[in-house]
C-alpha cells in the first residue's frame, strides 16, 4: 500500500452514511464530507476491509445511485478495498477475548473484524459512528491503541435555508 500522510479505515456505519446522505446530529456529517474531500485532492489514503464491507453492505438496502458513488470513490487510486488475510481471524479472536478478559465491550465479530483490518495493516485511525461497540475502545490495550473516533470536523459548512 502507498504510503500516504494519513490512512483512515471506515467502517461501515460511516460509508452507509455518506452514501445515502444520511443526517447525523452535530455536523457529524461535515467531516465525512471533508474526509472525502481529502480523498479527492490525494491528501488521505482511504481504506476499508474487502471481506467485510462487501458482507455488511449486502446487509443494507441501498439505492443503485448509493452504490454507484461507492463504486466511483473506490475507482481512485487512494480509496481502496485491504486483501483479507487469514491471520485476521487470529486477530479478531484476541481482540473479543482482551476486552472480554478486560470487562468491557466485547464487539460483535464484524465490529472485530474491522478493528482487525485496521491494526492489522496499521492505519491511522479508524472512523465509525458505533457508540455502543466501537467507539469505547479507543486507545484500548485490547486494539493495540488504535485511534477510534467519528469523523473530525475542522470546518463547518455553511447551510443556507
Amino acid at each position: 500500500m502507498t504510503r500516504f500522510k494519513e490512512t483512515v479505515y471506515w467502517e461501515t456505519s460511516v460509508w452507509v452514511a455518506w452514501m445515502t446522505d444520511e443526517q447525523r446530529p452535530n455536523h457529524e456529517m461535515d467531516g465525512v464530507l471533508e474526509c472525502v474531500q481529502k480523498v479527492e485532492k490525494g491528501q488521505i489514503m482511504l481504506v476499508t476491509g474487502q471481506s467485510i464491507i462487501e458482507m455488511e453492505l449486502l446487509e443494507t438496502t441501498m439505492s443503485s445511485e448509493a452504490q454507484v458513488k461507492f463504486n466511483d470513490l473506490m475507482k481512485r487510486r487512494n480509496c481502496q478495498k485491504l486483501p483479507f488475510d487469514p491471520r485476521l481471524h487470529d486477530r479478531v479472536r484476541q481482540i473479543r477475548e482482551g476486552c472480554r478478559q478486560a470487562g468491557i465491550v466485547v464487539p460483535k465479530v464484524g465490529d472485530a473484524t474491522h478493528l482487525a483490518y485496521a491494526i492489522h495493516y496499521s492505519v491511522d485511525e479508524l472512523h465509525t459512528f458505533d457508540e455502543a461497540h466501537l467507539l469505547p475502545l479507543d486507545g484500548r490495550p485490547q486494539v493495540k491503541e488504535l485511534t477510534i473516533r467519528k469523523p473530525p470536523v475542522t470546518q463547518y459548512r455553511i447551510e443556507y435555508p
